[in-house]
């Protein structure tokens, strides 16, 4: 019985959180669950605002009022136009990436965030040509052959169906 408040990235409830909670009304049918797709940085918020019971998001920057426990890790892959790749490439570098144009989240998200530090730790600068708010926008600029999204790949499993390839 009760009522929790669950704050996640929409990824993540798209792709990992919607299976488990079919299956956890399915066993605590009594207890009514909110769930608040938000981006990661508002989940920390939602969280150290107590507005939120549970948050699943990246690790959170600040962790001194949180308790963290990772779930598991996702990598990043790059999707791209077919054309964009050498024929039959299943891998790719930052380097090999660095001369193509780049399609970004918008400055100040976590994964706009780790993908400017990877850059940045291989000597690159990250200057995207399009910066968009939502995945779904990134694949669709990838797919009409604008640049390169680098997303993770629990966000890109729909990719498959589109016409662009994904890289890791």
């Amino acid at each position: 019985r009760g009522r929790v408040v669950l704050v996640c990235t929409p990824t993540l409830a798209t792709h990992a959180i919607s299976p488990a909670l079919r299956t956890f009304r399915k066993k605590f049918p009594a207890v009514a669950v909110e769930l608040i797709d938000e981006p990661s940085g508002m989940v920390e918020r939602r969280l150290i605002e107590r507005e939120a019971d549970i948050g699943i998001a990246p690790k959170p920057e600040r962790m001194a009022s949180l308790s963290y426990h990772q779930l598991r890790q996702d990598k990043f892959v790059a999707v791209m136009p077919f054309e964009f790749a050498a024929a039959g490439t299943r891998v790719m570098n930052l380097v090999d990436l660095a001369g193509m144009p780049m399609i970004s989240m918008m400055p100040g998200t976590s994964m706009r965030t780790t993908i400017e530090q990877a850059f940045s730790s291989v000597g690159l600068n990250y200057q995207p040509a399009f910066e968009v708010r939502h995945h779904s926008t990134l694949l669709g600029l990838a797919e009409a052959g604008l640049g390169v999204a680098i997303l993770p790949a629990s966000a890109v499993m729909a990719a498959s169906e589109r016409e662009v390839g994904v890289v890791e």
